[in-house]
């Protein structure tokens, strides 16, 4: 198994109980999901409870890993899904963000909006575990260790 992969798979397996969905009224809960963005880094989405954790975690030069991270609550409403920020590790962030989203038949979920589609498979076992440093990635890569904080 990919590093990132198994990255994505150890933060969202202890983010929440993956695969105990707690609501008929909301299949995004109790699920996590994740996409491989290259060897070194991968990005996931965790729902629980009406609230969600967001991800961009990558391998740093020192060994550790970098995580990105944004949190909040969710709403869907049909096709429709928001996440209302209310922490993160990067000021830059946006604080809500609409989407369209289904969950396919082949248990991928689809999430689009104007800028494009991402498609992330649905994370169904538990990992290993890490040291992780929470902060923020610049648009070279750089990385700055940065706590999650209100926004």
């Amino acid at each position: 198994m990919k590093r990132a992969r198994m990255i994505a798979i150890a933060v969202f397996a202890t983010a929440i109980a993956v695969g105990c969905s707690t609501s008929a009224d909301d299949p995004l809960d109790g699920t996590a999901w994740a996409v491989e963005l290259s060897t070194a880094c991968a990005a996931g989405l965790a729902f629980q409870g009406g609230g969600y954790r967001d991800l961009l975690l990558c391998s740093l030069t020192d060994g550790t890993i970098g995580l990105q991270e944004a949190n909040g609550t969710y709403e869907i409403n049909g096709d429709r899904l928001t996440l209302h920020m209310d922490r993160a590790s990067c000021n830059w962030l946006r604080d809500t963000a609409t989407l369209s989203w289904e969950i396919t038949g082949s248990g991928t979920l689809r999430l689009q909006d104007s800028s494009g589609i991402v498609v992330l498979e649905r994370l169904t076992s538990g990992g290993g575990s890490f040291v992780g440093v929470f902060g923020c990635f610049d648009d070279a890569g750089g990385f700055t260790a940065m706590p999650v904080h209100t926004l």
